[in-house]
């Protein structure tokens, strides 16, 4: 149901900000909020059509990004985009993310060619490929497209990008149906980075971010479907793992700002969630 999507995907952006509120420097959070913003418009559901210039300004800002963290979160956020619940803002993330593909160097390439994002294109043609509706067609093609494009384009270079390969491959295997070849008069994914030295990002004063805003979001779990609470205990999994490695080397840092409780409290209430999803999924054989 769509009201259930864009639960999981307001629930999951949430716990994306409280965390990079407290994980980082705050000229981190304030990229990480610049990059994210600039996403947002670039795949935004107000858009009729691709708008270039701000896909193009992204794929140039990654570009340039060397701050892992920031990498890290800005490729976190785009794989948000593509579990929206609006297909137009699905379609135009996918457009963003095969041009950053196509664009970008091996520092954008690994943060894409992970469990986490690959996973969600693997669960983003699952959910679209039985339906009939014009966008969900689209998004069905286009994410085989992608995935072909990549894993064929990847082999090369398996060793360094082992999931753009093995992705692909898998779905092979299950039976899913890729065009019979792909077609080599399309872009190579692997093109140079552009040289004609369009403008990034302009930088802008640094400070941190405001979490006043941020609710709890634990209460909104009983909505969503077994695999919809799945793709949310994952991603607070992620942000609960990044956490605990920070309260390592500054354990005071993050107790004092409480998230690391509400994060907590929100796992124990997915387990409990999920001890019964379980059962009923595996009876009704839901994936």
């Amino acid at each position: 149901m769509p009201w259930t999507r864009q639960l999981t995907s307001t629930i999951n952006q949430l716990v994306q900000q409280k965390s990079v509120a407290v994980l980082y420097t705050p000229t981190e959070v304030e990229r990480i909020k610049q990059m994210t913003e600039m996403i947002a418009q670039a795949t935004s559901d107000y858009e009729a059509d691709e708008d270039w210039d701000r896909i193009l300004r992204v794929v140039d800002a990654l570009s340039n990004i060397s701050n892992r963290a920031v990498l890290k979160e800005s490729i976190r956020y785009l794989k948000l985009r593509l579990g929206d619940a609006s297909s137009r803002v699905v379609i135009l993330a996918l457009t963003l993310t095969e041009s950053v593909v196509k664009n970008c160097g091996d520092l954008v390439h690994q943060e894409i060619a992970t469990e986490s994002f690959m996973g969600e294109m693997e669960a983003l043609h699952r959910l679209h490929a039985n339906k009939r509706g014009r966008d969900s067609m689209e998004i069905a093609s286009r994410v085989l497209d992608m995935i072909q494009a990549w894993g064929e384009a990847f082999l090369p270079f398996r060793h360094e990008f082992p999931l753009f390969v093995d992705t692909y491959h898998n779905m092979r295997k299950k039976g899913i149906k890729f065009p019979d070849q792909y077609d080599e008069s399309k872009v190579p994914v692997l093109t140079p980075p552009d040289a004609s030295g369009r403008s990034t990002a302009s930088n802008q004063t640094l400070g941190s971010i405001d979490t006043s805003s941020y609710s709890n979001t634990s209460s909104g779990l009983g909505g969503l479907s077994t695999l919809e609470l799945y793709r949310v205990a994952t991603n607070v999994s992620e942000m609960f793992e990044d956490m605990l490695f920070e309260a390592q080397k500054d354990a005071a840092a993050i107790g004092n700002h409480g998230v690391m409780e509400e994060l907590a409290v929100e796992v124990r209430e997915i387990v409990h969630r999920m001890e019964g999803a379980i059962p009923i999924a595996v009876v009704e054989e839901d994936e």
